[in-house]
């Protein structure tokens, strides 16, 4: 049985069984599971949904699969260092953003993706932006950022102030991006763009970027 198998039938292990099992994985790949909906959908089994060692997800192929992470789970990834997702045309949020997650963060002081750094985002139709850096913040240590072949896209982050920043950015790929029209549209950017590597390629209406630099 593959780790993926495992965890996500964490909820029926024992509760001492699940919470050695998750605090144990780095590396998780969900590929090819075209009926699921959502990955963790159990907000009260904390034990199980924590993955403080967690360095590595992959999502690929998992149609209708509507959101990533809930505001749980968002709490459990300290280590989280790379994160794919592909091929899932049906997810409106890679974060689901409800009054919980809103409650959550207001409470605490918690850093979200505090040592993610590479983030790739492929063939997702329906996302319209990222996440909402008003809400989680941008991730401190992002440093590769590519994205591709998203039809609905119209932002990378959103964000409700008038200011951000990529303090580790490095590299920057927006690829077959039709919709997408800003970064983040009505930012200020705090930090000039000619140290990153910036590649865009079919995205017709975005000029954001040639402003910036």
């Amino acid at each position: 049985m593959s780790y993926i198998t495992l965890l996500m039938q964490g909820v029926s292990l024992e509760e001492d069984q699940g919470k050695h099992l998750a605090s144990e994985l780095e590396q998780v790949e969900f590929r090819g599971f075209s009926e699921l909906r959502f990955i963790w959908s159990d907000p009260t089994n904390r034990q199980i949904l924590g993955l403080q060692h967690l360095q590595y997800l992959k999502v690929d192929g998992c149609a209708k699969l509507k959101s990533i992470f809930s505001a749980v789970i968002l709490r459990s990834l300290p280590e989280l260092t790379s994160l794919v997702i592909q091929g899932c045309n049906e997810l409106e949020e890679i974060v689901s953003e409800n009054e919980e997650l809103h409650h959550d963060l207001s409470n605490t002081k918690v850093v979200c993706f505090p040592k993610l750094r590479n983030l790739t985002v492929k063939n997702c139709n329906k996302l319209k932006s990222i996440f909402s850096v008003s809400v989680l913040g941008m991730p401190p240590q992002l440093s590769y950022l590519h994205i591709s072949d998203a039809a609905e896209l119209v932002q990378v982050f959103r964000n409700s102030s008038d200011k951000i920043v990529f303090p580790n950015l490095r590299e920057m790929k927006l690829n077959k991006l039709p919709c997408l029209v800003d970064i983040c549209i009505g930012f200020e950017l705090l930090q000039p763009m000619k140290a990153v590597k910036i590649m865009v390629d079919q995205c017709p209406n975005f000029t954001s970027i040639s402003e910036a630099t």
